[in-house]
């Protein structure tokens, strides 16, 4: 079997250890895999040891779509049996490579706002068998009630490796805190903001790296100075896979309910990392002390408790993100992603299951 794994840069920018798992998963499988990636991902972060199709991605949906269904021939020539679209940005593209090489394609549904165009692009699929994938129990559940009965969905949740250890003897440092979201400055970003001021009167030596997808940080900076806190609050640079870095810090903390699925949430736990955020209905991998400690309500005094409680009860955290490695390590290992992946892709190409040779 070969397959065209299809993804722009924005979703890499979130996920490219989730795509290297998912890659060397299926080639060490003994599936053949084409990386249809964009031009601006460097060559040290592909797979190296996997087929590439480069695509110069744009901002421009109708664009984009255009670009990619002009990788048709190229995919046909390389015989590929079936293309799986990472996110919704490349959904339209996808589905115009695959209709016309009559192959299968997968539509992987990762946040909330996109259930609204399940049926739109169920129905462009047309006969070609076709197939949606959500990353959470709640998303599929709701996918399902958005999709014709006939149009096949199913739930493969994401995996990631274990991490290492998680690191001890930090009790007498300074916090390090990563704050992640969608970096626009709004309600849930004010209230976190309110409490981190009142967090560095106490606790001046104090560290916050904020991250965020939003290309204008003007905002946000602008906030950062007006409560006070550029001394304590950095902003990190908005590079491919730069998130890496982010998983070195303390505690994780997710300002923002954005019901959109995301493994560097799954990466943090699997490294021991405490995770604090708002509640998501959408996130079946957020549960309240156990993987995360969670906010429901969104106000300074709610953030500010929990923030003290990681800040001074330094054990208690490191118990929690202890916790939140064993539930990942037992339920989101990356060899499940790959198992449910690759029966999926059989199923709907058709092709047995190969067994060893004796």
């Amino acid at each position: 079997m070969h397959v065209a794994l299809i993804a722009d840069a924005g979703w890499l920018d979130d996920e490219l250890p989730l795509f290297r798992y998912l890659v060397v998963g299926l080639i060490d499988e003994g599936e053949r895999v084409v990386q249809v990636i964009p031009e601006q991902l460097d060559e040290t972060d592909a797979v190296s040891f996997g087929q590439q199709v480069r695509w110069r991605d744009s901002r421009v949906n109708w664009l984009r779509a255009h670009r990619l269904a002009r990788l048709g021939r190229r995919l046909d020539e390389l015989d590929v049996d079936l293309v799986h679209a990472m996110d919704s940005r490349v959904w339209a593209g996808t589905v115009k490579i695959a209709a016309p090489l009559g192959i299968p394609d997968v539509l992987n549904l990762n946040d909330h706002r996109d259930l609204a165009s399940l049926p739109r692009f169920a129905v462009r699929s047309g006969p070609v068998a076709c197939s949606f994938v959500a990353g959470s129990a709640p998303l599929a559940e709701a996918m399902r009630d958005h999709l014709p009965e006939d149009v096949r969905s199913t739930l493969i949740a994401p995996g990631v490796h274990p991490g290492d250890e998680p690191r001890g003897g930090r009790d007498e440092l300074p916090l390090c805190a990563v704050i992640t979201g969608s970096g626009t400055f709004d309600d849930d970003y004010e209230m976190l903001f309110i409490a981190l001021r009142a967090v560095v009167e106490r606790y001046p030596q104090a560290l916050f790296f904020l991250d965020g997808a939003s290309d204008d940080t003007h905002p946000i900076w602008q906030a950062t100075r007006r409560f006070g806190l550029l001394a304590n609050v950095s902003q990190v640079p908005h590079r491919l896979g730069h998130r890496e870095l982010l998983l070195r810090a303390d505690v994780l903390i997710q300002p923002q309910a954005l019901g959109r699925v995301r493994s560097l949430t799954l990466q943090a736990m699997a490294r021991g990392m405490p995770v604090i955020g708002r509640a998501d209905a959408w996130l079946d991998y957020l549960v309240d002390d156990v993987t995360a400690l969670l906010v429901r309500d969104a106000n300074a005094d709610a953030w500010m408790d929990v923030l003290t409680r990681v800040i001074e009860q330094r054990q208690d955290a490191a118990a929690l993100g202890r916790r939140a490695r064993a539930w990942v390590m037992e339920n989101r290992p990356a060899s499940n992603q790959v198992a449910s992946i690759l029966s999926l892709y059989r199923e709907l190409v058709g092709e047995s299951i190969k067994f060893p040779q004796g």
